[in-house]
């Protein structure tokens, strides 16, 4: 028998007259049943308990960073051709002066060897009377007072002179001395009359296009010398040359990097002392190292995100890209968005899908649309 059959079963007396009547009894069950039925007969929801637990969390933002490094340098030409003497000789003439800007293939100088001269002079003479002997013998040839041998032989003779002479006159013409590269001279040892030895220093030559600043930086320094918009030469507070162009070169000594710096000139400047400067901003975001948690090789955090069926939020684990280690924390590349809250202690402490209540503190503020707890 089930509860409500019971409760249906009256509860009778026996009265003086033999007649049996309902007692007070069963008039409180039937207005038990009464209200029972006016109820309903569904049951009452179930209470599950879940209750959400308070965590210290931080709302991710955007802000400013600003970069501003600065080295030491020299601006000054980076290649220096030297002009050498390429015999013994004597310097006949020089053609510029000491600082002069000059292009490529220009001439600097006229150079002559030690016996040139006296040879040139013995073979322009073997050459004029050789010349004259070969025309008498054509003409007795003519008149018929020398054979075709005579001739054919006075033309060889004539032929080995003049081929001499011209050998001696293209050595001569080779001895003056051109610029290999537009720039400009310096250094300048030659004058006219001055007599040289094989190889010895005449003059140099600054690079025109080679002008720039070259630096040594430690290796994890090299990144900043990526991006040439970012670089300037500052010659004083208010003004710099930007950069145009950049050569990185392992360096001798390990752990560093060469860097050379070329700025965009109109001219040919002079030497001296410059900062190369370089400066970024950027809008990051950065989490506390202590948000962070590491599975294998992947970091990941943990986000508070809202909870679709209510009003709260549910944790949820999120694999990120991390940067740049910065003062209070590490940059975020990918991973979570401006706006989302962020656990800052202890994540492996959470498991995926606990209903939490994040909790700010004094320097976060609340997701747009959504009030602080």
């Amino acid at each position: 028998m089930n509860r409500a059959a019971f409760l249906l079963r009256p509860v009778t007396t026996s009265l003086p007259t033999g007649g049996s009547h309902p007692s007070w009894a069963a008039l409180a069950s039937l207005a038990l049943v009464a209200f029972l039925a006016a109820c309903g007969t569904d049951a009452p929801p179930q209470v599950t308990g879940e209750r959400a637990t308070p965590v210290a969390a931080i709302v991710m933002e955007l802000r400013d960073d600003v970069e501003d490094r600065r080295w030491a340098g020299t601006l000054a030409p980076l290649r220096i051709h030297p002009l050498e003497a390429p015999v013994a000789g004597r310097v006949v003439s020089v053609a510029v002066a000491d600082g002069a800007t000059i292009t490529q293939g220009a001439a600097i100088l006229q150079m002559e060897g030690l016996d040139q001269e006296a040879r040139f002079g013995h073979l322009v003479d073997r050459e004029a009377r050789l010349r004259e002997e070969l025309e008498r013998w054509r003409e007795l040839a003519a008149a018929g007072a020398a054979g075709p041998g005579e001739v054919v032989a006075a033309e060889l003779r004539h032929s080995e002179a003049a081929e001499a002479l011209a050998g001696l006159q293209a050595t001569r013409e080779g001895l003056s001395l051109q610029a290999g590269v537009a720039g400009r001279v310096v250094n300048l040892q030659a004058a006219p009359g001055m007599m040289v030895a094989a190889g010895q220093p005449l003059a140099e030559v600054e690079e025109r296009a080679s002008w720039g600043v070259r630096i040594r930086v430690s290796a994890p320094e090299a990144r900043f010398f990526s991006e040439a918009e970012l670089l300037e030469l500052e010659l004083a507070p208010g003004t710099g040359l930007p950069v145009a162009r950049i050569v990185q070169a392992p360096d001798p000594q390990p752990g560093f990097v060469q860097v050379d710096l070329y700025p965009e000139l109109d001219g040919l400047p002079t030497s001296g002392g410059v900062t190369v400067r370089y400066r970024s901003s950027l809008q990051i975001m950065v989490v506390p190292w202590t948000s962070v948690a590491t599975d294998g090789t992947r970091p990941w955090v943990a986000v508070a995100a809202p909870d679709p069926g209510s009003d709260g939020y549910r944790i949820e684990r999120r694999t990120v890209e991390l940067g740049e280690a910065m003062a209070d924390g590490v940059q975020v590349l990918e991973g979570i968005e401006p706006g989302e809250w962020v656990l800052r202690y202890e994540p492996r402490s959470h498991p995926e899908g606990r209903l939490v209540e994040p909790r700010n503190n004094a320097a976060s503020q609340a997701p747009s649309g959504a009030s602080a707890p």
